[in-house]
């Protein structure tokens, strides 16, 4: 079942939100922490944070300014006038 979902998980179509959140609260449902990081991880990486903060609650502290295109935290910026 953990391969099965984890394969799932890695090669669902993204362009499909609706069908990615549903994935993801299957996912969640059967406890499947893998599939669901991994998924989470590719939503995050096409603009689809906010999923990826949904299911890792715990780590949004980390993330307060956003996340990189590498997946590392995103740094507090200041704007200057030239």
């Amino acid at each position: 079942m953990a391969a099965l979902a984890a394969e799932a998980a890695a090669q669902v179509d993204l362009d499909d939100e609706d069908g990615t959140e549903r994935l993801l609260e299957e996912l969640l449902r059967a406890q499947a922490v893998g599939a669901a990081r991994i998924l989470t991880e590719r939503a995050a990486d096409v603009g689809m944070f906010d999923m990826f903060l949904r299911a890792n609650p715990a780590q949004a502290p980390d993330y307060k300014f956003g996340r990189t295109s590498d997946g590392a935290q995103a740094q507090p910026w200041i704007w200057q006038e030239r």
